[in-house]
């Protein structure tokens, strides 16, 4: 589903999108740009759909800073497009789409998802919970309010 290139750039994305929140220098918010166009260039060479994207060129999906480019905001924060993202009830459910695919970072549970598990979102719920089908059959949802900590895989 992904390759080298594609995790590159997306990891480029997450720093230079971080920075550009952070300092508001319009050149990272280029970069971040680029990345994206990179990105979805690589999809559609491999025949498959492209990321969401904004108007301006972003990525339409929540994803989280990048903690060596920022010290001042809270460890884990969000953010989608150019702007902080709060998770709420409402916001998840714009930002996210059943069918796609996350990798898990963290997850605050007693029998919690691996780190690097793959699943598919398959509904979001009223209080903001992602009903996932994880690859390796479990279906624990996740909770983004109470910590639970990802990265979006795929997403068309």
């Amino acid at each position: 589903m992904r390759n080298s290139i594609i995790d590159a750039a997306l990891a480029n994305y997450t720093s230079s999108m971080t920075r550009y929140i952070c300092n508001d220098n319009p050149l990272d918010l280029q970069i971040a740009q680029c990345a994206v166009r990179w990105i979805n260039a690589s999809l559609e060479l491999t025949g498959r759909e492209h990321f969401r994207t904004t108007s301006n060129g972003l990525l339409d999906l929540p994803f989280l800073l990048d903690s060596k480019y920022h010290d001042n905001f809270a460890t884990d924060c969000w953010f989608l497009a150019e702007t902080l993202f709060v998770p709420t009830t409402e916001t998840i459910k714009q930002s996210l789409k059943p069918g796609d695919v996350i990798k898990m970072i963290h997850m605050n549970d007693i029998d919690p998802i691996d780190a690097g598990e793959l699943g598919q979102i398959k509904r979001i719920d009223d209080m903001g919970t992602l009903h996932m089908q994880w690859d390796n059959g479990r279906s624990l949802g996740i909770c983004m309010p109470a910590g639970d900590l990802f990265e979006v895989y795929y997403a068309s």
